[in-house]
Formats: C-alpha cells, structure tokens, sequence
C-alpha cells in the first residue's frame, strides 16, 4: 500500500532541535530507524504508524509525506540529511 500527502510548501525548520521531531515520530522508543536518501528524502520506520503526529510533521516544514510498505518517506526541502544526523545523535544518546 502507498499513499501519498501533500503539505503546503513551506521552509523546513532545521533549526528545531530533534526532540521536535522525535516527537513528531511518537517518541524515542516508537522509531525503529531513520536514514536520509540525498538532500530532500528522510525515510524513518516506525514500530507504531498511528503515532506519527502529520499535523506536527507539517509544521517542521515537510512538503510531502509517502508511505510504502513499512516506511515512511518524507520530502524535505534540501534539510532531510541534517535532520536526520540530529535525530541520530539523539537516538544513540
């Protein structure tokens, strides 16, 4: 299954410490893995998909959210990698 949502695009705000984002991904024990595919696709899987807050996921400033089989891709505007070396070195803390 694959569905595709598309956000008004906005600036992504990198600045937002990754606590943020971990939240918006339901917390630090909810997500599995997170990896960065280039500069504009952060791809995170999730124990608990009914946790990912796409509401708070809009408002970090992602433009699209895919989901495909047991993840979810989202597009970042040219942040995705610096998002997701923050969220990593959070998660490995």
């Amino acid at each position: 299954m694959c569905f595709r949502k598309l956000f008004k695009k906005k600036e992504v705000k990198v600045e937002i410490p990754s606590n943020e984002w971990i939240l918006a991904f339901g917390d630090v024990s909810n997500i599995e893995s997170v990896f960065s595919h280039g500069k504009s696709r952060l791809s995170i899987k999730l124990k608990d998909e009914t946790k990912l807050d796409k509401q708070k996921i809009e408002e970090l400033g992602v433009s699209s959210i895919i989901k495909m089989s047991d993840k979810f891709t989202l597009v970042i505007e040219n942040k995705a990698e610096e998002i997701c070396e923050q969220i990593n070195k959070t998660l490995s803390k």
